[in-house]
């Protein structure tokens, strides 16, 4: 039985979304078609005038995005094209005047972002080159007079984000510098008076921020310790010899991520705290001994929200739950009323996304049935948005067989 429930079509026999159609008028997704027998998005196509990732084409034969192509005037990613037989995002060029991401270039032959260029006069990332044969963002160049990343200099075989150089009296991340055979951010140096990361100091030899030292006034990028009364990240506290953010501590009453705890040992955020009337990712908690994100808790009121729990009124995934013992997002419930991806549940000991309900009328709306793979058989009841009014019948790949 193929009965489309909101004007999606999803063929069988194809992996991860795999022969999409969504006609025009929809929400995250519309109008989009992905031919049968590729992999997760390949060959999709979703023409002008939508949402998300409206007017994008992957060619067949490519891994997750490969081969994308968006064209102009449209939303997130748009003017994306990513060349065959590279990894994901690899190869990508955004054409000028689009929004996140816009002018980007990237080489082929290299991993995630790597080779990136983004021309100048752009938001997020604009002006970036990241040269070859290095990791996720290693070696990267961003011209002066430009927004988040501008000015910055990465020198070649390093990694995340290694041995970084941004000039002065620029944005995000001004006047950095990284020194060479150190993990993400480690070594870091800015000078002091200026915006976002502004006076950083990174000790050699550990990882991702980890012994940042970022003096008071000044914004992201705080380190072992960076003092009250200051914007992103600050009063961040990170202590010596552990993984990506692992042993923050930010005090209360700043930015992005304030009141920040991470006990040592886990990975990226695991067990991780942040106290209440704050910003971005405010009043979190992660249990130890798990995997990103997970067993998450955020009291009411916060912005972008992680699990265990997040109460009512929230942003982005808001009054979330996850249980603990599974992998990135699984057995997630939200709470109805909220935004991108309420009144979520997705049962325990499955995949990504698996076994997942959204109950009509809110946003990214989803019902998976259990014992299947990464989004196999679901459900979205009509009249929601992303993804809305979806079907997927049992014992199929990612959105196969939708009715």
């Amino acid at each position: 039985m193929v009965r489309v429930m909101a004007r999606v079509r999803v063929e069988t026999g194809c992996g991860h979304g795999a022969s999409v159609r969504v006609e025009t008028g929809c929400a995250h997704g519309a109008r989009v078609r992905v031919e049968t027998g590729c992999g997760h998005g390949a060959r999709v196509r979703v023409e002008t005038g939508c949402g998300h990732g409206a007017r994008v084409r992957v060619e067949t034969g490519c891994a997750h995005g490969a081969r994308v192509r968006v064209e102009t005037g449209c939303a997130h990613g748009a003017r994306v094209r990513v060349e065959p037989g590279c990894a994901h995002g690899a190869r990508v060029r955004v054409e000028p005047g689009c929004a996140h991401g816009a002018r980007v270039r990237v080489e082929t032959g290299c991993g995630h972002g790597a080779r990136v260029r983004v021309e100048t006069g752009c938001a997020h990332g604009a002006r970036v080159r990241v040269e070859t044969g290095c990791a996720h963002g290693a070696r990267v160049r961003v011209e002066t007079g430009c927004a988040h990343g501008a000015r910055v200099r990465v020198e070649p075989g390093c990694g995340h984000g290694a041995r970084v150089r941004v000039e002065p009296g620029c944005a995000h991340g001004p006047r950095v510098r990284v020194e060479p055979g150190c993990a993400h951010g480690a070594r870091v140096r800015v000078e002091p008076g200026c915006a976002h990361g502004a006076r950083v100091r990174v000790e050699p030899g550990c990882a991702h921020g980890a012994r940042v030292r970022v003096e008071p006034g000044c914004g992201h990028g705080a380190r072992v310790r960076v003092e009250p009364g200051c914007g992103h990240g600050a009063r961040v506290r990170v202590e010596p010899g552990c993984g990506h953010g692992a042993r923050v501590r930010v005090e209360p009453g700043c930015a992005h991520g304030p009141r920040v705890r991470v006990e040592p040992g886990c990975a990226h955020g695991a067990r991780v705290r942040v106290e209440p009337g704050c910003a971005h990712g405010a009043r979190v908690r992660v249990e130890p001994g798990c995997a990103h994100g997970a067993r998450v808790r955020v009291e009411p009121g916060c912005a972008h929200g992680a699990r265990v729990r997040v109460e009512p009124g929230c942003a982005h995934g808001a009054r979330v739950r996850l249980e603990p013992g599974c992998g990135h997002g699984a057995r997630v419930r939200v709470e109805p009323g909220c935004g991108h991806g309420a009144r979520v549940r997705v049962e325990p000991g499955c995949a990504h996304g698996a076994r997942v309900r959204v109950e009509p009328g809110c946003g990214h709306g989803v019902r998976v049935e259990p014992g299947c793979g990464h989004g196999a058989r679901v459900r979205v009841e009509p009249g929601c948005g992303h993804g809305a009014r979806v079907r997927v019948e049992t014992g199929c790949g990612h959105g196969v067989r939708v009715g």
